[in-house]
């Protein structure tokens, strides 16, 4: 098969490009071709296996669009992927990591270039999930839901990569559909194969240092990490910590302005000082991606309190990293543990039990084992997700 990913605003060396490439490799390994296509940053660049496509000009029917879209570029991104097509005639599968707006976009552009080939999309969570009290999900306007149930009609194949996306789809398609988790980077899974002391070491390490850029001062780090929105349920976390009093918080990541509260980490502030842990909640902003693993290496805890979210692979990360963590059964990551001693699950909306489970971690009432961390990070691994993809885009070809 030859297959083409399309993935906008992937640039070179970025933690992105680097998981699919390693993704984009693995196919290879098993004997079949895979492009990554993205938008163009240097017309003169070249990079083995990606095409960097030379962008058309926005639209102006797409600035006109816009409110009623949800998206800037859906249309102009339709063009210049239908100029490709007609360039890729041998490419047998377009795959679009996102359903709306890029395989929307591409579901146009397979029809204005009356491309042979078959799509694949993989719905990431906030096209095909729906929280309105969280002012989460395009489902929540009529345009954006409409045209992701299309796109979701169009599809020849869809990976899902959670039984809540299989569910979120349910009676929307009749395309073929298989649970295929999101990879992660090779990188991820050496350093899941380090052994015990060695792990020990290296967090060890990174805790002193963090220790000094945050000023915890010897108390436990507990770490949630990713965007500041509502859907993330972090003000539960930050309940739950005025029942640890020997922790730090860490909410690391970029604040959305969300109605009705606004700046969400100026919110989340509030609630802090109102439950009284005000001087125990750090906001470090967005983490530079060379320090990711570093923070998640000095955390005690990860927790993922989601009120719903289709997968989180800062778990996967946190476990490759000797870290424990504690998620919502609501996210789609509780599907893939498969035994104990590396995460624990608690309902969502819950600061009570979110207290209890960390506690039960920082008091060694929860072990974390080695053996259940490195089983659970290899269902992730590019070479164990790539045959997984290869049969369902096997399954649009049939």
């Amino acid at each position: 098969m030859r297959i083409a990913m399309y993935m906008p605003g992937l640039r070179p060396r970025s933690l992105s490009w680097t998981l699919y490439q390693d993704l984009a490799q693995a196919v290879r390994d098993l004997g079949h071709a895979f492009e990554v296509w993205t938008d163009a940053i240097d017309v003169s660049v070249e990079e083995p296996g990606t095409v960097f496509l030379d962008a058309a000009s926005s639209f102006g029917l797409d600035s006109l669009m816009a409110p009623l879209l949800r998206t800037r570029r859906m249309l102009t991104t339709a063009r210049t992927l239908a100029a490709q097509l007609h360039l890729a005639r041998n490419v047998d599968i377009l795959y679009s990591e996102i359903v709306y707006p890029y395989g929307t976009a591409a579901a146009l552009a397979r029809r204005l270039a009356r491309w042979p080939g078959k799509l694949v999309v993989k719905p990431t969570g906030e096209e095909v999930l729906t929280l309105p009290e969280a002012n989460y999900g395009f489902g929540r306007y009529l345009a954006p839901a409409m045209l992701t149930g299309w796109t979701l009609r169009q599809a020849d194949a869809i990976r899902c990569i959670s039984p809540l996306v299989v569910e979120a789809i349910a009676g929307r398609t009749d395309a073929p559909r298989q649970i295929i988790p999101s990879a992660v980077a090779n990188a991820t899974i050496e350093r899941a194969r380090r052994g015990p002391e060695e792990t020990r070491v290296w967090r060890s390490d990174c805790r002193h240092r963090v220790d000094a850029k945050l000023d915890l001062r010897g108390a436990k780090l507990v770490l949630a990490l990713g965007r500041l929105h509502p859907f993330k349920g972090l003000e539960d976390l930050i309940r739950a910590a005025a029942a640890l009093p020997s922790i730090v918080l860490v909410l690391a990541g970029p604040s959305l302005s969300v109605r009705p509260h606004g700046d969400h980490a100026d919110w989340l502030g509030q609630v802090a000082a109102e439950v009284g842990v005000a001087s125990r909640v750090r906001f470090p902003g967005l983490i530079p991606h060379d320090e990711i693993h570093e923070l998640l290496g000095a955390a005690d805890v990860v927790v993922v309190p989601s009120i719903l979210e289709s997968m989180n692979k800062v778990s996967v990360e946190a476990a490759a990293c000797g870290t424990p963590f504690v998620a919502t059964n609501t996210t789609g990551i509780s599907h893939f543990l498969l035994r104990d001693g590396v995460g624990h699950l608690v309902p969502p909306r819950d600061p009570t039990a979110l207290a209890g489970a960390i506690s039960d971690i920082l008091d060694g009432r929860r072990p974390f084992r080695h053996d259940a961390a490195l089983e659970f990070v290899a269902q992730f691994a590019p070479a164990t997700v790539a045959p997984q993809f290869l049969e369902l885009c096997a399954e649009a070809l049939e």
